[in-house]
């Protein structure tokens, strides 16, 4: 940041937290609109910016129930937006510097008010009018500015952010417009009230008439945002950088013209925060409020969907917009790495229908699939909230027979990040099978969290009837899985049988644990038996891991919770296993030659002798109170990655850990 910015913005707060109130008209207002403030973008900018102003915040907080100086500016504010949005868009340049400015001011304050006092005391401090020795004609000619400020100043933003031309006069404005509105609902991080009760968040949820605007403006903003991943690591990654841009600059139809400038990317992340924030408070069953922006958001559609043929679907009352899912698409798989875009997928895939359609029929869908895998390989560098909602997105999307299907026939050369065997020729199917065995092992050796393994299992249970020809190594780790959790399955029974009867809560664990291994076990069977039986003659591979250990079955043939589902996988080992003795007089040669058997044999293998099983399908259903998990997780994104600056120590609705 320049010094001498800094120092105007000094300059400016100094007589704003002074004794004495500053009129609308006076020639310190002026200076504001004038002056070039600094424009901080990180989050240690934010912080030396603030430690700079301290002491003249910690003034203003004293003095401003006596000066009624944040009422003066918030009131300059409103009266200057309306010149502004009357103005044409060549003439915006000048205005957009001062109000900018002004926005920046209030954001300081109001952000360090916030972290001091719950939402009802900060709106009084906007709020406090006092009257100035000089009548103001900015008051004589708007009498209702002496009331209801706090929603004049959030209808004032609402309109910047959705109805301002996105450019580079404007730019400003919009990116200090969804600061300060980060700001003002942030107070929500230091009260523990529902933000029903907040009535920053009553004002934005009642704003009916700006929720669309806003929600495509932000949108917009995160799907038009600069490629500056030119140096991530992975080659799908630079793929995709390379076709966004390409997508973005190409010539688009006359139905869809989003702005030609490109967003920077601290606006787009902050957008894309925002939107966050608002599509995830005021939805309990339970709230005296709606949220606008939640069924908007389910509502937004293609922008090559024909209008008409939506609204003869029924759908012509209902709130929405329309943006280029091509682009949208490929900007979340470009950045999938970052925790608040896989909640926007997950958003998108859950609650909006047709966005969740348009992936499904995507030909590509590796350029989405192998990002999430990516993540959900590397758990020790991934908070436990991004694990689950790259777990529920991998769910959701094995809820379509078509989607696994096509995983099955996607193929790549070569998978670079996957470190335990180097995989060549491998499909996209097998990858995620690993990856999904892989996060079951590191849950049971490490975490111990049952939410990872029910996913992962509910995923690879409704994979499974799909299954075709899983790379060899793929079908290992099923027979290497259930090795160790027999072992464990046994450790944990001597355990048992050594314990002393007495200590009931040791006891009682033991028993706990034990349970947990039976479930992962049993549903690992039946997920084998599942590829057998609906896909035999296409998974030769597994049959012939399980030939190479079937002597695992042993112990779980005599087992109650076991024996009908093992029955069925030795039915199995046992005819190829009589196959492959004919074969040469019984000499077993090479795998290659094992599998080729396996492949010629399985037409003769009599399927109606094996017992019926229920069809393995699971669907993801959200929590009762999706709030409790999903408004801490967002607020400690908007921390971590808004460049924004809250004191932690003053923070109650999170904690940030090292994981995060």
């Amino acid at each position: 940041m320049n010094q001498s910015e800094v120092e105007h913005m000094e300059k400016s707060l100094a007589k704003l937290s002074g004794l004495c109130t500053v009129g609308i008209e006076s020639d310190d207002f002026a200076e504001v609109l004038q002056a070039r403030m600094p424009k901080p973008r990180t989050r240690s900018a934010e912080e030396s910016l603030e430690f700079t102003l301290a002491l003249l915040l910690k003034q203003f907080l004293t003095n401003n129930h006596s000066t009624g100086n944040l009422a003066m500016l918030v009131r300059r504010l409103v009266y200057e937006s309306r010149t502004f949005m009357a103005a044409q868009a060549s003439d915006l340049a000048e205005p957009a510097a001062g109000i900018s400015n002004m926005i920046l001011l209030l954001r300081v304050i109001v952000k360090y008010l916030s972290e001091r006092m719950p939402a009802e005391a900060l709106q009084r401090h906007v709020s406090v009018i006092r009257v100035v020795s000089t009548p103001d004609q900015f008051i004589h000619d708007s009498p209702e500015l002496n009331e209801n400020l706090d929603q004049h100043l959030i209808v004032v933003l609402l309109s910047f952010i959705g109805r301002t031309p996105l450019s580079s006069a404007t730019v400003e404005v919009h990116e200090e417009s969804v600061s300060l509105l980060l700001a003002l609902l942030g107070s929500r991080m230091f009260d523990d009230r529902a933000a029903e009760e907040n009535v920053f968040f009553r004002h934005v949820m009642t704003s009916i008439s700006y929720h669309n605007e806003v929600l495509k403006r932000l949108l917009e903003n995160f799907i038009s945002q600069n490629v500056e991943d030119e140096a991530a690591d992975s080659p799908i990654i630079n793929s995709l950088a390379s076709r966004a841009w390409d997508a973005i600059t190409s010539t688009l139809t006359d139905t869809y013209s989003p702005s030609s400038f490109v967003c920077p990317s601290s606006l787009a992340n902050k957008s894309l925060l925002l939107l966050e924030v608002l599509c995830n408070h005021c939805s309990r069953s339970n709230s005296e409020i709606s949220n606008p922006y939640k069924e908007v958001l389910g509502n937004v559609t293609d922008f090559s969907l024909n209008v008409a043929s939506y609204h003869d679907s029924g759908n012509v009352n209902k709130p929405g917009f329309s943006v280029n899912f091509e682009l949208l698409y490929y900007r979340i798989c470009q950045n999938l790495r970052n925790d608040h875009v896989t909640l926007v997928l997950y958003m998108l895939l859950h609650r909006n229908n047709a966005f969740k359609n348009y992936v499904f029929c995507r030909n590509d869908l590796d350029l989405l699939v192998i990002p999430l895998l990516e993540v959900l390989y590397r758990p020790k560098d991934t908070s436990s909230h991004q694990l689950y909602m790259v777990l529920i997105i991998l769910l959701i999307l094995s809820e379509d027979n078509i989607f696994n299907r096509v995983l099955s026939e996607i193929r790549l050369p070569q998978a670079t990040w996957f470190n335990e065997k180097l995989l060549t020729d491998v499909d996209v199917m097998s990858l995620e099978v690993l990856v999904l065995l892989r996060t079951i092992q590191y849950n049971i050796t490490q975490m111990k969290d049952k939410y990872l393994h029910t996913n992962c299992l509910a995923t690879l249970a409704n994979m499974s009837s799909h299954f075709s020809d899983l790379h060899q190594y793929c079908s290992q780790r099923f027979t290497s899985l259930l090795t160790l959790l027999q072992k464990k399955q046994q450790k944990i029974m001597k355990k048992l049988a050594q314990s002393d009867p007495t200590e009931d809560d040791a006891v009682d664990e033991l028993h706990t644990e034990l349970s947990v291994i039976d479930e992962i076990m049993r549903m690992l069977l039946e997920i084998i038996n599942s590829a057998l039986t609906n896909q035999l003659s296409s998974n030769a591979p597994l049959i012939h891991a399980l030939l190479y250990e079937k002597s695992l079955f042993d112990p779980l043939r005599g087992n109650h919770n076991f024996q009908d589902v093992v029955h069925n996988i030795e039915m199995v080992v046992n005819f190829f296993l009589g196959k492959l003795e004919k074969e040469d007089g019984g000499h077993i040669g090479s795998s290659e030659m094992v599998v080729k058997c396996i492949r010629e044999n399985c037409k003769g293998f009599p399927l109606m002798h094996l017992q019926k099983f229920p069809e393995l399908k699971f669907k993801y259903c959200e929590e009762e109170e999706p709030e409790d998990f999903f408004i801490p997780y967002v607020w400690s994104m908007v921390y971590r990655h808004s460049g924004l600056y809250w004191n932690l120590d003053l923070i109650s609705l999170f904690r940030i850990t090292n994981e995060q």
